[in-house]
């Protein structure tokens, strides 16, 4: 005769049964209620055995003690929870392989961007190389200019004071008169 435990078990399946709960969903939900995992197991036996509606402690049959149906249930759940750890390393699978993709993207595009660093250095260089050319060139050319001006300034210079000075010779004085004129000469002529 099963005991009042195993004839609860038995209304607690019969009621999520007819709710449509899978035997993974009513053991969770029965374990949750603190049934013991035999007691769901022989409960889920006799349903699955009886078809009858309502089970009392004298109806339940003999069969409770079937093992083998009990052994069928346990495979019967462990494959559904095989197929839900299955479908979960394949989401892991698919994650992994986004993520390998994302990370070779990633790894491409900084290897481009050192490409594009490396070019922009070299030409950098190139441009500092080529204006320390053009400032050597024009320190050269005023040098060169520096080393004329030495030269031909101290002359330029005395040339400068001497027009001055004629300059000054010819100019009037204040208070000074102009000399007259003298009778211009018949062979000299003004320009």
């Amino acid at each position: 005769m099963p005991s009042q435990e195993v004839v609860s078990a038995y209304n607690a399946v019969k009621k999520l049964k007819s709710m449509g709960y899978s035997n993974y969903q009513i053991i969770d939900a029965m374990q949750a209620e603190g049934f013991s995992a035999n007691d769901i197991y022989e409960a889920i036996n006799l349903v699955e055995n009886e078809g009858s509606s309502d089970v009392t402690t004298e109806s339940v049959p003999a069969a409770s003690s079937d093992e083998e149906r009990i052994q069928e249930i346990a495979e019967e759940i462990i494959a559904e929870r095989w197929e839900e750890i299955i479908a979960n390393i394949k989401k892991v699978i698919d994650w992994k392989n986004r993520s390998e993709e994302r990370l070779n993207k990633m790894e491409a595009d900084i290897e481009a961007l050192k490409e594009q660093m490396s070019n922009l250095n070299e030409s950098v260089l190139r441009k500092i190389k080529e204006y320390d050319n053009h400032l050597v060139e024009f320190s050269s050319n005023f040098r060169a200019m520096e080393n004329v001006f030495k030269d031909v300034l101290p002359e330029f210079t005395q040339s400068v004071q001497l027009l001055s000075s004629y300059v000054e010779e010819l100019k009037p004085e204040k208070g000074r008169k102009k000399p007259k004129k003298e009778k211009e000469d018949d062979n000299f002529v003004e320009f």
